[in-house]
Formats: C-alpha cells, structure tokens, sequence
C-alpha cells in the first residue's frame, strides 16, 4: 500500500528473522536492510517520510532516536509512529518494552528536533465490544496488582481471553481491502486516557531547517 503511493520504498528491522520473514513474502520489491533505528543507513537529509510502526517503544534511547530521524528526514519532511496509548488506565506494556511515550512526550522529543506535532488516537474504548468492557476493569486491578502475564506467551493468552480467537495478519494488504475509519484528532497539551493506539504525524519545520 506504502509503494503504491510512494516514488521509492525502503525498509528494515534490526531483527534478521524478521528480514527474512518479508523476504519471503516480497522478493526483491522492496529494498530492505538490517539496522538500528538509532543509527540509519540513510544520508543527512534524504528522506520525505519515516515511519516507525508499534515499535517505538523497543528503543533503548528515544532521544536519540528523534534526533537521528531529524537528521535523516528533508525540510518539510514527516515522521510517522503509530504506538499503544500507554496513558489507558489498564495499560500493560510488553515485557521486552523499553519506554512508552504518550501524547505529551512525542510532543516534547519531536519539538527538541524542531518538529511540529499532530496526534490522532485510535479504537476508542467506549466503543468496544461488551466483554472488552467487561473484561477492562478486571484487567486494571491485575494491572494495579501486578499479576499481570511477564512473558509474550502469557500475553497472547490473555488477548484470547479478552478478545478471542486471534486472526492472522495477511502478508498484504490492498487499499481496496480496508475500510478506512478517520482517526480523532487529540490536543497535545494533556495525555489521552480514551484510545488503544496513538498516532504521531510530526513535520520538520522547513524555515528553521534551512538556518540549521
């Protein structure tokens, strides 16, 4: 979907099983590499967009990462995240995670790089399902307590628990496939405590690149 709207794609993982994993899917269609996001083998000032998906919060040093991003991307240029809200009140973060930034932190790091900041939240929670609802407040006093699952295994349980059978992503999408419901725009002075996924469109200020 990316390339089909793009001019050119690259991607990468700092995983090579994860590589490997698109390899097979995608042949040579798309130029991937294995690196750290902290250290990208892209030139100063080559990049119209970056996008970092649910992965955010496996980086040792986000400001590292922001400034990194600054460097790579062009005047004017976009940094796209899509991450968990960790501002729910019955939050559970992955036990491989490092740091969670919510609205006001992605609005305090982008603006050190001298980056503008939108934010858009994501499946509301007031408009999930009955037993998600259900399911919620029990779920914030484990949260609460402590005696929440430690490991991915026990995590994918309690998804099944909560909200089923799991589905399998598919390899690809087609724009025709997915019905596109328009995310709600939140104000970036305050955290959101409404929706599961945050996402951050920032934009590199054109006019103060130029006198960097």
């Amino acid at each position: 979907m990316i390339a089909s709207v793009a001019r050119s794609l690259e991607a990468g993982d700092v995983s090579e099983r994860m590589l490997q994993r698109v390899r097979g899917h995608y042949g040579d269609r798309v130029r991937l590499a294995r690196f750290d996001a902290l250290q990208m083998p892209y030139a100063t000032g080559s990049k119209d967009v970056l996008i970092i998906f649910e992965a955010i919060y496996y980086l040792a040093n986000l400001p590292a990462f922001f400034a990194e991003c600054r460097r790579v991307l062009r005047p004017g240029g976009h940094l796209l995240i899509a991450t968990a809200n960790k501002d729910l009140p019955d939050f559970n973060p992955s036990p491989h995670s490092h740091v969670y930034p919510g609205v006001i932190e992605l609005r305090d790091e982008c603006a050190k790089q001298g980056m503008s900041v939108r934010c858009f939240g994501y499946l509301d929670t007031e408009a999930v399902s009955m037993r998600q609802r259900i399911l919620s407040p029990i779920k914030r006093i484990a949260v609460g307590l402590g005696l929440m699952p430690k490991t991915m295994r026990g995590k994918q349980l309690l998804k099944r628990l909560v909200f089923g059978k799991l589905v399998v992503m598919p390899a690809e999408l087609q724009a025709r496939e997915v019905q596109y419901t328009a995310p709600a725009e939140l104000p970036t002075d305050r955290p959101d405590r409404r929706h599961k996924v945050i996402y951050c469109a920032a934009t590199v200020d054109a006019a103060a690149s130029r006198h960097a």
